[in-house]
């Protein structure tokens, strides 16, 4: 196949994966959109800090607990029943959560609340891997970088869409027209794009599997399945690389989310919610690395360009710590004065963004090559449980950090955690190649 044929436009013409495609599109953005929603019925319900750290907890804890479990169902189970069958699930339980605002009240309520929670971002575990697992199944080898790039260019934009575009503003009009209006609508919503994802998924083939039985075994296979994941990841060092590398995206993307806020009030002087300023550019930037990795990408050594993304990742990072500084410095405040912050942080936020599309492209590309069909997805559900367990650190630490210590140093502090990884992951790479171990152990 010409290099041509590897573009977008060979993925979109393959009926099947536009299917997936789309279903991946509108399913992340409700889910995205929900996580923004519950924050805001928790604020409205009880305006506390405290619960809506819990709620974020909530939804992030099911994570760290059942990814490794729902890796061995997605390698048992049709993951086009996955698929499904998440996503309905996910109808049912958003639509719950307008049941327990209007139906119940006081902690009843904020019960309910955390357990819909906790349960939709349960059944999004199983929904990941399944999705994952089924792109090489749907598309040829070849072809498989640009998938990847387009899933990593719509996981961005639907983001932005869900979290900072679509639902604050179905929110903003919905609570125009009646108090908390908004969230009703914002649930209708998202119950509604759940359901088109559900409908989309049920066009996909059946999975044409080596290893498929039609239902989980007992416990205790369960448990010899999970090992098995795991003697296969530790006894095949070309796993580490692309693992550590998507591990590291996750970690820098909710570093950037907690601090972001902080540093268009602190630094930039703006409100917290023109946190866009810092989170706009980011996407842009990740939508030109998206669209020059699934377009010239595949020429590349795909384990140096994640390690080029971490140490150009640190670079910029530095870049934003040299602005927090310069701008809580009076003697650099009188040279500069007259001057915006604001134009540098957005380049630097182009960069951080085609920086991390530069990591995490290659490496979910290097996974899914390096990994069995018949383990896929219990290698992509540790992946989720690394992440999940790294990403809940910063979760609990980093703000208080950044109020301890300064944004500025909390972002030099995490450049230099991504400069190590790089180099390390220059390192690995020539080791493997040098010693020949970048074939996998059957």
């Amino acid at each position: 196949m010409s290099s041509n044929e590897r573009g977008f436009g060979a993925v979109l013409r393959n009926r099947h994966f536009l299917f997936l495609w789309v279903a991946q599109a509108v399913s992340q953005t409700a889910q995205n959109g929900a996580n923004l929603v519950q924050i805001v019925l928790i604020e409205t319900l009880t305006h506390s800090s405290g619960q809506v750290a819990l709620m974020i907890l909530a939804f992030t804890l099911p994570a760290a607990v059942l990814s490794v479990v729902a890796g061995v169902v997605v390698d048992r189970v049709s993951n086009r029943l996955i698929l499904f069958a998440s996503n309905a699930l996910r109808v049912v339980f958003t639509l719950g959560y307008l049941a327990a605002f209007h139906g119940l009240r006081d902690w009843p309520a904020l019960a309910a609340i955390y357990l819909l929670t906790f349960g939709s971002s349960a059944i999004g575990q199983f929904f990941a891997p399944a999705e994952t697992a089924t792109i090489p199944a749907l598309v040829e080898r070849d072809s498989l970088f640009s998938a990847n790039a387009l899933f990593n260019l719509t996981t961005t934009a639907a983001q932005l869409i869900g979290l900072v575009v679509l639902f604050p503003l179905v929110l903003k009009v919905g609570n125009t027209l009646a108090p908390n209006r908004g969230i009703d609508i914002a649930f209708v919503l998202i119950a509604t794009m759940y359901l088109v994802a559900t409908l989309l998924v049920a066009l996909l083939p059946q999975d044409r599997r080596p290893y498929h039985p039609e239902r989980v075994g007992p416990w205790g296979q369960t448990l010899r399945d999970v090992r098995e994941g795991w003697r296969f990841v530790r006894s095949n060092p070309p796993i580490y690389l692309p693992m550590m590398h998507l591990t590291m995206v996750a970690m820098l993307v909710m570093v950037l989310v907690t601090i972001g806020p902080g540093f268009a009030t602190r630094v930039l002087g703006f409100e917290p919610e023109d946190a866009i300023y810092i989170f706009g550019p980011a996407g842009v930037g990740m939508l030109i690395g998206t669209v020059l990795m699934g377009r010239y990408g595949q020429h590349f050594q795909r384990d140096d360009l994640s390690s080029t993304g971490e140490i150009t990742v640190s670079f910029a990072l530095v870049g934003l710590a040299g602005v927090g500084w310069a701008s809580q410095s009076p003697s650099i405040g009188r040279i500069l004065v007259g001057l915006s912050d604001t134009p540098t942080v957005m380049a630097l936020s182009v960069v951080l963004g085609f920086s991390l599309a530069l990591i995490a492209i290659p490496a979910q590309t290097s996974l899914q090559e390096r990994s069995p069909i018949d383990l896929r997805g219990r290698v992509f559900a540790l992946l989720y449980t690394m992440s999940s367990l790294v990403v809940i650190v910063p979760l609990i630490f980093i703000g208080a950090l950044a109020d301890w210590v300064g944004i500025p140093t909390v972002s030099l502090l995490v450049a230099t955690l991504a400069f190590i990884a790089g180099c390390i992951g220059f390192y690995v790479s020539r080791k493997l190649i040098q010693f020949g171990k970048t074939e996998l152990v059957e």
